[in-house]
């Protein structure tokens, strides 16, 4: 559909007209066009609290669900994030 946006526009046809005739948004014809070719989304990075989501799932419970003991073995391990644990496992609670 880009390449087709990009050929109608090339040959002088207006947005409203490009949008209106392939039932897309006038706004989204102008990001293709200001792109030039189709941009799929990217991938979404792994974040540092993904990665330990199976060690907090696992020792939550072990402790009853209190954060400062998984918090602290965390900080053990290097892992530095302030309070982020504890509302993570408030969420899970």
């Amino acid at each position: 559909m880009v390449r087709e946006i990009v050929a109608r526009k090339e040959r002088g046809e207006g947005i409203k007209r490009i949008a209106r005739e392939l039932g897309v948004d006038r706004k989204s014809v102008k990001r293709w066009l200001k792109l030039g070719k189709w941009q799929g989304q990217r991938r979404r990075q792994a974040r540092q609290l993904d990665r330990l989501a199976k060690f907090i799932s696992r020792r939550a419970p072990e402790v009853g669900w209190n954060g400062a003991e998984p918090y602290r073995e965390l900080q053990s391990l290097t892992f530095r994030s302030g309070n982020t644990i504890h509302l993570v496992m408030a969420a899970r609670a």
